[in-house]
């Protein structure tokens, strides 16, 4: 009875740790940007955030959850030149959807966690714009898919 009790002590201990992480974390990381925006950052922490970019030259973005999740829908968007895309997953998930006129080069980190593109980089358009996106998953997962363009 005395083991149950300090492992859930332990345990109670370790989560208790971890919640108060990521509240630090969303104090620590800034989030800006809207809809509108050429640039924007989102911050996730132990909950979930939609968000639909129609920028008009979408240069860059970034998107942080820990123990959360993102949507992050970039359907409606421009891309600017040297467009890139920096994604964080710690416990928790994005998923991201882009047009299909896009070229797309993803680069991955993955610790504990998947980062899955779902495009077909074979038929890529060669004239479309190019958006670079840096994906680091950590016990989480990012998911890179193609949305229907409207």
């Amino acid at each position: 009875m005395k083991f149950l009790k300090r492992v859930l002590i332990g345990w109670l201990a370790v989560s208790l740790a971890a919640v108060a992480a990521a509240f630090t974390v969303k104090r620590a990381v800034p989030a800006f940007g809207d809809e509108s925006d050429d640039s924007f950052s989102l911050v996730a922490v132990i909950g979930g955030r939609n968000f639909v970019s129609a920028a008009p030259h979408l240069v860059e973005g970034s998107a942080l959850t820990v123990m959360g999740g993102i949507d992050l829908d970039l359907s409606q968007a421009t891309l600017g030149p040297g467009a890139k895309l920096d994604l964080r997953a710690f416990m928790g998930g994005i998923d991201v959807s882009i047009p299909e006129s896009w070229r797309v080069e993803v680069i991955a980190s993955e610790r504990m966690g998947d980062v899955v593109s779902e495009l077909n980089t074979d038929s890529q358009n060669d004239e479309g714009p190019l958006l670079l996106i840096y994906a680091s998953a950590t016990m989480g997962g990012i998911s890179i898919s193609r949305s229907l363009e409207s």
